[in-house]
């Protein structure tokens, strides 16, 4: 290497002209000949801009063959010359020189089916439960869905080392990772647990029952319940000689006596002993050896899963993105030749952005800087926020660290006002290391900083959110024709629209919250959302194509007629399929007449057709968001061209064999199951008018002249359960990937042993969270507005890390009156103080809004008046009735009372089930006695009891009359709204005259005829239900109090009188 020239270049410093105008200099002085320039950027767009930069200063020279000799440069994406270099040099490699380039959701389907045929991994995921995976009720993720994310995680880390990912030695180097980490174990496993066993034991023969009844508070009662609970599955698994390490967790945290709720005489000594026995789980040797045998199935399955995903590449002819630069990067290592090749056609190597490698882009292009005989290399490191992609900036700051560099030093962004207050916060967040910039753009006339200080927390109950004081701060922003910025192109003033603005947040949820606020006040909005799959239109779409190729399909033709144009009632869609064996509506009609053509007809071409003859594409315009609809339809056609145009062999390859329309709908569901491949298209495409709101790292590398940072107090704390790359020393960078070793911090079931992992990994994160907020606070170039939360009153360390935090506790950041101050430097600013309610502009009456045709529709075009809405009671919830209370009550003693008395049985809901079960088997099969008491978990002796009652209760309606029971007879009756519901009455007795209704209900009672008064609204409801279902009079109703064993009757008037229509299902009885 001759010349190399390391320059750091902070946010807005000009690095994209610094890289042009240091290229055309080297051209004008005859050191570089334009045509072999090396340039590598991250993006297309990136490599064309610098192209066309390049190009245009050669001309401006009047140095035209130069300008056109541009166009033979190695100029692109490091991906793109990576396959450049593999494409010329195919023969030296032994490759072939027309593999086939697969697309991302390719190679993601390609992987799944390598993880989902590996016989090791399909062992591992039969247990994931015992490995802590879980799956999430608000995501609809599974245990397995979880499982393998992690798997592809540790897939996609792997393969950013190269060859060095597949080293065998990779899961040793975990494995010694996570034993350093956890330290020396203390204890044998089975003395410790058959310590945990005897003070189990010795509690549980002490205190046989619960303590729930005689606690003296609903917390109390959970408390002792739930450890009840886990002291009995502890004595069970430990007996059995099992092992679930979040059970000893909860023993460690059993409830001793407290003011209000306290435990009997020797039961807090037995429980100090229990958790004194289970606290020996934060340096036990089974967790350790749990979480090693896990994390090597992790890496050795990945490594498998990567091998198997290698040999279907081979087999197909193809290769993916990551090829490109690994095995490009493997001829430089492994053929000299090769190299010296390259650097006789190339005079100079630049590499923009090069803080966001990894650590095989790294080492490619490393390969060739140090080789060249001038090298560019231009990046920052305070812009190092990749991470999560792989990237890993230790590796830029260890160039930066052993050669010189030459920083920039000017900022041609922003305000000198926000670049002074970004300079003043440099040093806090980086040290002595932070190059400041200065401002060349001249001050604005308008406010450019700016501080929301809110009231409220974030997670407050009441009151208004974050979210709602932003929005109407951009309210009345883009609404004031007095605020102005300075036109980017033009350098002119004019007013601020809504596409000038941004908003910055640090996850996707956050953006979506933003969004609904921005929108409930009329604002338009940009933002990437996801649920395209279930858009209405999509889903319509889907069941109109399935109905098309399968009229038979009755499932298809439901969805169709009643989520489609034509909104067919499901009751009726329900009816005509029972009475006529198929749904008549014109658009299922239609479609049928698609069916005869549909197997030869491709998949786009049926598409089409689909859409046009179910009036789908005109049914959008009757949609809420319209313009959303049409495009997400639009995106299902270029779907299914998409799915015409895949290679057959990567479908196959992927489990999806033909092209039917049943197979691109398994792979379009398929597909859309990938990370990132559910959102929704924006309507309006890129450049429409509306307020962005992205997160912290889709913002990096762009700029708005109003920007507004959120979030600032999102916890950006490590996580356990992340793999980690390792590298012993930077000294030798030529080789460094060589020495990567892979480290891992597991999830115990003890708080202690994780937090010894993840104290390791707090400075790492913690300058993340510098990097990211540095990223945040220079996006903007007229105005900055930050959103100022409350204070998180954590003084226990660890502490979180929050962006608020480094502002507050590492750049000693205050504000005070209309200014912002940062050590002694004080910055004039804009501040508002926000309230506990939510601003008044959400109210609705006087809210503000923009004008409708400044804005996108969001609601339909046809629009309906809404009726009077009327209340849906379901007759258990009815608490009044015009039937009048019978005039004569009675109350008899029948038989013994029952009351479950059991630990099993801790809820009054859950004894109340418990009885009705038992009295349904008992009425119907009391045959099937013998297994009461195991089926609803009740003691023998209740058993006998509640077989006396149903006896009794047999006999007594036998007595009245009532010879034929209906055990729990489900009715299905019409609601106030026209719904339908299914309601289940105890027991119907039936005479030759009439019905008897009897329902059943525990707890003691005081006064029959008063507590029969409350429940008749209900049983009113039931006669009407009864009455309606069968066309015979309901004559009694009675209520079966089992605890008192007790039966209150009520004669009401008989109506008329006629067979019964009431059909006795299978639990029935005469």
């Amino acid at each position: 290497m001759t010349e190399l020239s390391i320059v750091p270049a902070g946010a807005g410093a000009g690095k994209t002209h610094h890289i042009q105008e240091t290229l055309t200099q080297w051209v004008r002085d005859g050191r570089v000949r334009p045509e072999k320039i090396l340039a590598v950027t991250f993006t297309e767009a990136a490599a064309g801009e610098l192209r066309q930069r390049i190009r245009g200063a050669l001309i401006a020279d009047s140095n035209l063959s130069a300008a056109l000799a541009v166009e033979r440069a190695y100029v692109s994406t490091i991906h793109g010359l990576g396959r450049r270099l593999l494409i010329e040099h195919a023969f030296a490699s032994g490759s072939s020189p027309q593999q086939r380039l697969i697309a991302e959701d390719e190679q993601d389907l390609l992987i799944r089916r390598s993880i989902e045929e590996n016989p090791a991994l399909s062992e591992l995921s039969r247990n994931l439960a015992a490995l802590g995976y879980q799956g999430s009720f608000s995501s609809d993720e599974t245990a397995e869905d979880s499982f393998r994310k992690k798997l592809l995680g540790v897939i996609a880390l792997l393969r950013t080392l190269g060859p060095r990912g597949s080293d065998p030695a990779m899961a040793d180097f975990v494995e010694a990772s996570i034993r350093t980490g956890y330290g020396a174990p203390i204890g044998k496993p089975e003395t410790l647990a058959a310590a945990l066993q005897k003070a189990v034991d010795a509690l549980l023969q002490a205190f046989p029952r619960s303590l729930a009844d005689d606690a003296g508070s609903a917390t109390a009662k959970t408390a002792f319940r739930e450890n009840f609970r886990a002291l009995k599955q502890a004595q069970q698994l430990l007996a059995s000689g099992g092992t679930d390490w979040r059970l000893w967790q909860k023993l460690r945290g059993l409830r001793l006596s407290m003011r209000g709720s306290p435990t009997p005489d020797g039961y807090d000594d037995h429980a100090a002993a229990v958790m004194l026995a289970a606290d020996n789980l934060v340096f036990h040797p089974g967790p350790l050896k749990d979480a090693v045998s896990h994390a090597r199935a992790l890496v050795e399955g990945a490594q498998s899963a990567m091998t198997d995903y290698e040999t279907r590449k081979r087999e197909l002819g193809v290769i993916d993105f990551s090829d490109m630069v690994t095995n490009a990067a493997r001829i430089l290592d492994e053929k000299p030749a090769v190299l010296g090749a390259i650097m006789d056609e190339v005079d100079c190597v630049i590499v923009d952005e090069f803080q966001d490698t990894n650590p095989i882009q790294f080492t490619f292009l490393w390969a060739l800087a140090r080789k060249a005989k001038r090298a560019l290399i231009v990046g920052d490191t305070k812009q190092a926020i990749m991470g999560f992609q792989g990237a890993d900036p230790r590796l830029t700051v260890a160039l930066t660290q052993q050669f010189e560099t030459s920083p920039l030093d000017r900022n041609w962004r922003s305000d000198p006002r926000i670049m002074d207050f970004v300079n003043a916060l440099g040093p806090c967040l980086f040290g002595e290391d932070y190059t400041a910039l200065a401002a060349q753009n001249a001050s604005g006339h308008e406010t450019a900083l700016e501080v929301i200080e809110l009231a409220n927390k974030r997670g407050a109950r009441s009151g208004g959110k974050p979210q709602h004081f932003i929005a109407d701060r951009l309210l009345s922003l883009v609404t004031d024709d007095r605020v102005t910025i300075v036109d980017r192109h033009s350098k002119a003033l004019r007013d601020l629209e809504p596409r000038d603005v941004a908003i910055l947040c640090p996850t996707h949820s956050h953006c979506a919250s933003y969004a609904a606020a921005l929108r409930a006040l009329g604002l338009p909005v940009r933002v990437a959302e996801g649920g395209w799959w279930q858009s209405k239109i999509v889903q319509a779409a889907c069941f109109a194509l399935r109905f098309a190729v399968d009229p038979a399909d009755n499932h298809a033709a439901i969805c169709t007629a009643t989520l489609g144009p034509g909104a067919t009632p499901l009751g009726d869609a329900l009816g005509a399929l029972a009475r006529d064996g198929r749904i008549e509506t014109p658009e299922l009609m239609a479609l049928q007449g698609l069916w005869a053509d549909s197997l030869a007809t491709p998949v786009d071409r049926l598409v089409h057709q689909v859409i046009q003859v179910a009036g789908l594409r005109d049914w959008c315009d009757r949609l809420d968001d319209p313009a959303q609809m049409r495009a997400d339809l639009l995106r299902f056609e270029a779907e299914a061209a998409a799915f015409m145009d895949a290679h057959r062999d990567m479908r196959e390859a992927s489990g999806f064999y033909g092209q039917s329309a049943n197979v691109f709908l398994g792979w379009l569901e398929n597909k859309v199951g990938l990370k990132g491949e559910d959102l929704r298209p924006n309507p309006a495409g890129a450049e429409a008018d509306g307020i962005e709101i992205v997160t912290w790292h889709a913002s990096k590398g762009r700029e708005w002249p109003v920007v507004v940072v959120c979030g600032l107090d999102h916890k950006l704390d490590p996580r356990a359960g992340t793999f980690s790359t390792k590298f012993p020393g930077f000294d030798d960078l030529d080789h460094v990937i060589e020495q990567a070793t892979l480290a891992y911090a597991p999830d115990f079931a003890a708080p202690e042993a994780t937090a010894r992992f993840l104290n390791g990994l707090y400075p790492e994160c913690e300058e993340t969270a510098r990097r990211l907020l540095y990223v945040a606070l220079t996006r903007a170039r007229n105005r900055l507005i930050i959103e100022w939360p409350q204070d998180d009153d954590k003084v226990e360390p660890p502490l979180p890390i929050t962006a608020r935090r480094l502002l507050n506790d590492g750049c000693g950041i205050k504000l005070q009156g209309n200014q912002i101050t940062v050590g002694s430097a004080h910055f004039p600013s804009r501040m508002t103080i926000c309230g506990k309610e939510i601003p008044a502009s959400f109210d609705g009456e006087g809210r503000v809004r923009i004008e409708r045709n400044d804005r996108e529709p969001r609601f339909a075009i046809e629009r309906r008046a809404v009726g009077q809405l009327a209340p849906v009671i379901s007759p258990s919830q009815t608490i009044a009735t015009t039937r009048p209370l019978p005039l004569q009550i009675e109350t008899r003693p029948i038989s013994a009372g029952v009351r479950l008395t059991g630990s099993d049985l801790a809820l009054a809901t859950d004894k109340g089930t418990a009885v009705h079960e038992a009295l349904r088997i008992l009425l119907c099969r009391p045959d099937l006695r013998h297994r009461v008491g195991q089926h609803c978990r009740i003691a023998e002796a209740e058993v006998e009891l509640l077989a006396q009652q149903a006896q009794a209760l047999r006999q007594t309606l036998n007595e009245l009359g009532y010879s034929r029971l209906h055990v729990e007879q489900p009715i299905e009756i019409e609601l106030a709204d026209g719904g339908r519901q299914s309601i289940i009455v105890d027991l119907i007795a039936e005479s030759t005259n009439g019905f008897m209704i009897v329902d059943h209900k525990s707890g003691l009672i005081a006064d029959h005829t008063a507590r029969f008064a409350t429940y008749w609204p209900q049983l009113a409801a039931y006669i009407a239900a009864v009455e309606f279902k069968a066309g015979k009079a309901v004559q009694s109703v009675a209520v079966f109090w089992t605890e008192t064993g007790e039966l209150t009757l009520g004669q009401v008037l008989c109506g008329t009188n006629e067979l019964s229509d009431l059909t006795t299902p299978d639990r029935g009885m005469r």
